[in-house]
C-alpha cells in the first residue's frame, strides 16, 4: 500500500491506495478558501487546475472510457459535474464513442450558468464551494428521446470522496421521470468513497441500484482538520447574479445535451472571435475558462493544422 499525506494550514489530509498506480502522476493535494471542505484532491491528468499536455488527458479520458462496457444496455446516459468534469465528461464520451461507433449514447452535463432550456432537474453538492448543480432539457428532439428512455447511466466526476453528489444526481433523475435504469456506474479519476451509491429505479422489483464504481484510482482518505484554524467566509456562489454576458450557443456543449462527437473543426462561435483578428501578426492566446474547457482542448490540434496552411501564428491553448 502507498500512504501519501500533506500538512495544509487547516489540517492534514492523508491518503492510502493500491502501489500498481503511479498516483503523483495522478493527483495531488490543493487548499481552497472553503468553510465547506477546506482540502481538495487536485488532478494532473484532467488539464484543469494544472497544465497538461493535451496527449496526456485525452489518454486519461480513454482509459476512463476503456473501463465502459460496449455493449451497456442502451440508450446510454452520460452525466458529468460542473464545472470541473465538464470537460472530463466530454472526454469520456467522445472516447466511447469513437470507441464503439454508438449512436445511442447521450452526454449531458450540469452547469452552473443560466440558459435558456428548461429545467430538467436540479441538485446540491453539499461540499462544494458553489453547491447548486442544474441539468437542462436537452435542445434536441432526438437527445430527448434519449434522455427519457435511458437504461445505462454513468455519472463521471474527477474524484469521488464520499458519494453523497452522485446519490444526490441520481435521486433527482428518478424525480425527474428517469426511473428505468438497468444498470448505474460511477466513473472517477479516482475514487475515495468506502461506502456503496444507490440509485432509485423502477426497473426492478427491489426498486433500486447499486452503482458499479470504476475509477483509475480507488482508495481511502482521511482528513485531520487542525483545531487551532481561523474560520473562513466564502460568499454566497450559488447567489443569482446580473451577468454581464451569456454564454454563446455552439454545438456539441453538453449542457443543452450532445449525442455526437465533437465536431472535427474549430468551434463556429471561436472562428466569430478569432476571425476579425486574421491580420493581426501577434499570437493568439485562448483560454478556456470554467464550463468552457474541452472546446480550446480539442481544437489545438484542428487549430495547428489551420493556422500553419494560412501562416497565421499558433495560438496557445490552455484548457484550465
Amino acid at each position: 500500500m502507498i500512504c501519501r499525506s500533506a500538512q495544509l494550514n487547516t489540517g492534514v489530509i492523508s491518503t492510502t491506495h493500491p502501489a500498481d498506480v503511479n498516483s503523483e502522476a495522478l493527483y495531488g493535494f490543493g487548499e481552497r478558501i472553503n468553510p465547506r471542505r477546506s482540502f481538495l484532491f487536485i488532478s494532473r491528468v484532467l488539464g484543469r487546475h494544472v497544465p497538461v499536455v493535451p496527449g496526456v488527458a485525452r489518454a486519461a479520458f480513454s482509459a476512463l472510457a476503456d473501463k465502459l462496457d460496449a455493449d451497456l444496455p442502451g440508450p446510454v446516459l452520460i452525466t458529468s459535474m460542473a464545472e470541473t468534469a465538464v470537460g472530463l465528461g466530454a472526454g469520456v464520451h467522445d472516447a466511447y464513442l469513437e470507441r464503439t461507433q454508438r449512436l445511442d449514447v447521450l452526454n449531458l452535463s450540469s452547469t452552473r450558468g443560466a440558459r435558456s432550456q428548461a429545467i430538467f432537474g436540479q441538485f446540491s453538492e453539499a461540499h462544494s464551494h458553489a453547491s447548486g448543480h442544474t441539468l437542462y432539457v436537452p435542445a434536441l428532439q432526438r437527445d430527448r428521446e434519449l434522455l427519457k428512455s435511458c437504461r445505462t447511466l454513468v455519472m463521471v466526476d474527477d474524484e469521488s470522496s464520499s458519494g453523497n453528489t452522485f446519490r444526490s444526481l441520481g435521486a433527482t433523475l428518478y424525480d425527474s421521470g428517469i426511473q428505468q435504469l438497468e444498470r448505474i456506474i460511477t466513473l472517477t479519476l479516482t475514487d475515495w468513497s468506502s461506502e456503496s451509491i444507490t440509485v432509485a429505479t423502477k426497473a426492478n422489483s427491489a426498486g433500486f441500484i447499486d452503482a458499479e464504481q470504476l475509477s483509475l484510482l480507488s482508495g481511502r482518505y482521511r482528513w485531520q482538520a487542525a483545531p487551532d484554524a481561523a474560520l473562513m467566509e466564502l460568499p454566497d456562489p450559488d447567489a443569482p447574479a446580473n451577468l454581464a454576458s451569456a454564454p454563446v450557443e455552439r454545438s456539441g456543449d453538453a449542457r443543452i445535451g450532445n449525442s455526437t462527437r465533437t465536431p472535427c473543426r474549430v468551434p463556429d462561435a471561436l472562428m466569430q472571435v478569432v476571425t476579425p483578428l486574421k491580420t493581426d501578426s501577434r499570437p493568439i492566446l485562448i483560454v478556456g475558462t470554467g464550463e468552457h474547457v474541452w472546446e480550446p482542448f480539442w481544437s489545438r490540434r484542428l487549430w495547428k493544422k489551420r493556422v500553419l496552411k494560412s501562416g497565421w501564428m499558433l495560438p496557445h491553448v490552455h484548457p484550465s
